[in-house]
C-alpha cells in the first residue's frame, strides 16, 4: 500500500532537513576572536563577539545581531565579523543588509581563514531565495573555488558550495553542469554523496522521482551507511508508487540510525494499515522512545502531533488492549494530550472496563475543544452502564448548557433517558433536534441525529418503527453512512434481508473496506442460509481488515454455526469474549456454540456470564437477553439452538452489528 500523505510528509521533511544548506556560525569562538594576527584585535569587539554568539545559541537572534553591529563598530575593517553579521542577518530575513555585509567583507578578505567561502555562500543563498538563478550559479562557483583554493592536501571540503551549486543548476534546468558539481565534490570527497543527494532532493521537489531515483540509488552505493540518502531514496520510491521499496529504504535508515523516528513512524503507520499488528506495536513503541526532550521547540511540538495521531490510528484499526498500550505510551512519551485521554478511555470502554475508562476520560476539560465533547458524551455511557447514573446526568447536562446543540451529547442524552426507561423522551428529543439541525441546514449533525433516532428505535425492538424513521432521512442525506447501516440493520430484522444487502452493497461500493458494512452484510447473508460463503469471504475481509475487532469474529462464527462447525464457532467466540470484555451478546452466542459442541456445562456458564452483564445494556436490550438466556438454561439439551434438529434461532437484532 502507498503510504498516506502525512507519511509522505514526514518523509519529505526528514529528506529536506538532511540536504538543506547550512549557515556557518562560527564553529569556534575562541579560536576565531584569539587567532593569532587576526583582525579581532579590539578586545571590546571580541567581547562583544562573544556575547553575540551567546545571545544567538540561546535563539535571541535580534540581540545576537546587535551585539555582532557593536562589534563591527569596534573593528570594522574585519572581515570576519562582517560575515557573521551577515549570516546573522541572513537568518534573521533581512536580506539586503545581509548581502551587503557579505560583499563588504569580500572587499576586505586578506585571505582569513574560509570568510571568502562564507561570505559567497551568504550571497548565493540569497541569491536562490530571490529565484536569481545566473547570480546563485555565479556565487556558488566562487564559494568553490574559494574553499578548493584553502584546502590542505587531504583536507575534507566543506560541501555547501558544491551541493549549492548542484541544487542551482537542477533548478536552472541544467542537469548536466549539476552532475559535474556532484562529482567534482566526489573528486574531493570520495564518500561525500551530498552533491548527489542534493540533486535528487531538487529533482523531487521537481516531480522528477524518475530521474531522482538514479542519483539517490548512486548516493546510496557511495555512502550506504548515511541515513539521509536511504531517505530520500524512500520519498522517490513512495512518488514512484513502489510501496516494497520503500519499506527497504527506511529499514535502511534504520540500520543506519536505529532511533530514526520519522522512519519509525512510517513503518509503524505501515505495519498497521497492512494489519500486521505486533510489528506495528514494536515499531509504534520505538517511535515513541525516540520523542525529544519537551525543550526541542518546534522539533517536540511535530513529534506530539505524530504521536497522537499514531496512537487515533490504533484507536481506529486496533482499539482495545492496543490502542490502550499505544495511547499510554504516548501519554507517558509527550506528556497529558486530551486527544490521547480519549483514544485510550475509548478503548478501555470498548472492553468495558467501566471504571478505567471513566478515570481517563474524566480529566478532559472545557477548554480541550472538541475533545470535550467527545469525551463527555462517552463518559455518560460510561458512568450510566457503572451504576453512576446521577453523575452522567450532571456532568453531560453541564457539557450541553455550554454546548446545546452538539449531535454527539444530544445522542449521549437520548441514551442516559433509555436507560432510564423514557423511551418516548428520549425519541422526541432526537426527532426535535434533527428537525432543528436540518432547518438550520447542518446536514452532517442532522444526519447523526436521525442515525441516533433509528438506533433507539432498533434497541427497544421497533425495526418497523426504525424502518419508517431512517428511509426518508436516507433520502434526504444520500450517501450518509450511519443512516444506511441503521437503515440495513433494520431491514434486516424486519425480515428483509435482499433491501438490507442492497444498502449495504451501496456502502460497499463506496469504499469496500467498509468493516461494518462487510460485518453486517455476512450476517445478512448468514440469516439466509443459502448464500454462506459469501457470507464467510465477507466475514474473513473484516477479520483480515480489524483483527482486533470482536464483529468480524462473531460474524464468522454465525456461518461456521449455520454450516455445523462448532468448533471453529468456538474458537472466534472465545476470541470475540475476549477482544469485547465480555460484551453479553457475544457471550451468549458463545454459551449456543459450546452447546452445539455437546458441552452443556461450558454452555451454561456462558450464558450465566451473559446475564451477569446484560443489566449494562438499556433496558430492552437487556430484557430480551434475560428472556432468551433463561428459555435456554430451561431448555432440554436437545431443544438448544445449534443442536442437531432445533430449529435454527431467528435473526436476532445485534445492536452493536451495525457499528464499526
Amino acid at each position: 500500500m502507498l503510504f498516506a500523505p502525512p507519511l509522505a510528509l514526514a518523509l519529505a521533511l526528514a529528506g529536506a532537513a538532511a540536504v538543506q544548506p547550512r549557515a556557518h556560525v562560527d564553529p569556534d569562538a575562541m579560536r576565531e576572536a584569539r587567532r593569532a594576527g587576526g583582525a579581532l584585535a579590539s578586545p571590546r569587539a571580541i567581547a562583544h563577539y562573544l556575547e553575540a554568539r551567546r545571545r544567538l545559541n540561546r535563539g535571541d537572534s535580534a540581540g545576537g545581531v546587535a551585539e555582532l553591529r557593536l562589534a563591527v563598530a569596534y573593528d570594522e575593517a574585519s572581515a570576519e565579523l562582517r560575515v557573521a553579521l551577515a549570516e546573522a542577518l541572513e537568518e534573521t530575513g533581512r536580506a539586503e543588509a545581509a548581502e551587503g555585509e557579505a560583499r563588504q567583507a569580500l572587499q576586505l578578505d586578506k585571505d582569513e581563514d574560509g570568510v571568502a567561502v562564507r561570505a559567497h555562500l551568504v550571497v548565493a543563498r540569497l541569491a536562490r531565495a530571490r529565484r536569481d538563478g545566473p547570480a546563485a550559479i555565479l556565487a556558488y562557483r566562487q564559494a568553490a573555488r574559494a574553499e578548493a583554493a584553502r584546502l590542505a592536501p587531504g583536507e575534507r571540503p566543506d560541501p555547501e558550495p558544491w551541493t549549492g551549486l548542484a541544487r542551482a543548476y537542477v533548478e536552472a534546468g541544467d542537469e548536466a553542469a549539476a552532475a559535474r558539481a556532484a562529482d567534482d565534490l566526489l573528486e574531493r570527497a570520495p564518500a561525500d554523496p551530498s552533491g548527489l543527494l542534493a540533486i535528487g532532493d531538487a529533482l523531487l521537489e521537481r516531480g522528477d522521482a524518475g530521474r531522482a531515483e538514479r542519483y539517490l540509488r548512486r548516493a546510496a552505493e557511495v555512502a550506504p551507511g548515511e541515513a539521509d540518502g536511504w531517505r530520500l531514496l524512500a520519498r522517490a520510491h513512495d512518488a514512484l508508487r513502489r510501496p516494497a521499496d520503500v519499506e527497504e529504504d527506511l529499514l535502511a535508515v534504520l540500520r543506519c540510525a536505529p532511533d530514526d523516528a520519522p522512519a519509525l513512524l512510517v513503518l509503524a503507520r505501515s505495519a498497521l494499515e497492512a494489519g500486521a499488528l505486533e510489528r506495528a506495536r514494536e515499531l509504534s513503541h520505538r517511535f515513541l522512545r525516540a520523542a525529544p526532550a519537551p525543550s526541542a521547540g518546534a522539533t517536540a511540538a511535530a513529534f506530539a502531533r505524530d504521536a497522537t495521531a499514531l496512537a487515533e490510528r490504533w484507536g481506529e484499526v486496533a482499539g482495545g488492549e492496543d490502542a490502550v498500550d499505544v495511547a499510554r505510551a504516548a501519554l507517558s512519551a509527550i506528556g497529558p494530550d486530551p486527544r490521547l485521554r480519549v483514544v485510550e478511555g475509548l478503548a478501555l470502554r470498548s472492553l468495558r472496563r467501566w471504571p478505567d475508562a471513566a478515570q481517563a476520560l474524566a480529566v478532559i476539560g472545557p477548554d480541550d475543544g472538541g475533545s470535550y465533547l467527545v469525551a463527555r458524551a462517552a463518559l455518560a455511557d460510561v458512568l450510566s452502564r457503572a451504576g453512576r447514573t446521577a453523575e452522567a446526568e450532571r456532568l453531560l447536562g453541564d457539557a450541553l448548557r455550554r454546548n446545546p446543540g452538539d449531535p454527539r451529547l444530544l445522542a449521549a442524552r437520548a441514551l442516559l433517558l433509555e436507560r432510564a426507561g423514557k423511551l418516548g423522551e428520549a425519541t422526541t428529543l432526537l426527532a426535535d433536534a434533527a428537525r432543528e439541525r436540518e432547518r438550520a441546514r447542518d446536514a452532517e449533525a442532522a444526519a447523526t441525529l436521525q442515525a441516533a433516532l433509528g438506533e433507539t428505535l432498533l434497541r427497544a425492538g421497533r425495526a418497523a418503527d426504525a424502518a419508517n424513521a431512517l428511509e426518508p432521512a436516507a433520502a434526504a442525506y444520500p450517501g450518509a453512512r450511519p443512516i444506511l447501516l441503521a437503515l440495513a440493520a433494520s431491514h434486516r430484522a424486519t425480515g428483509a434481508p435482499e433491501r438490507a444487502a442492497a444498502e449495504l452493497r451501496a456502502l460497499l461500493a463506496l469504499d469496500g473496506g467498509d468493516v461494518a458494512a462487510l460485518v453486517l452484510l455476512s450476517r445478512v447473508l448468514a440469516d439466509q442460509g443459502d448464500r454462506l460463503d459469501e457470507a464467510e469471504r465477507l466475514a474473513r475481509r473484516a477479520a483480515d481488515l480489524r483483527p482486533r475487532a470482536a464483529a468480524p469474529l462473531q460474524a464468522l462464527a454465525e456461518v461456521q454455526l449455520r454450516r455445523g462447525d462448532a468448533a471453529a464457532a468456538i474458537a472466534a467466540l472465545e476470541r470475540a469474549e475476549v477482544l469485547s470484555g465480555r460484551d453479553p451478546a457475544v457471550v451468549d452466542r458463545l454459551g449456543d456454540a459450546y452447546r452445539a459442541a455437546d458441552r452443556p456445562a461450558d454452555a451454561a456458564a456462558a450464558w450465566r456470564r451473559a446475564l451477569a452483564g446484560a443489566g449494562e445494556e438499556p433496558p430492552a436490550v437487556a430484557l430480551r437477553l434475560r428472556t432468551e438466556i433463561g428459555r435456554k438454561l430451561a431448555l432440554p439439551a436437545e431443544r438448544h439452538p445449534g443442536a442437531p434438529g432445533a430449529p435454527r434461532p431467528a435473526a436476532r437484532l445485534d445492536p452493536a452489528a451495525h457499528r464499526r
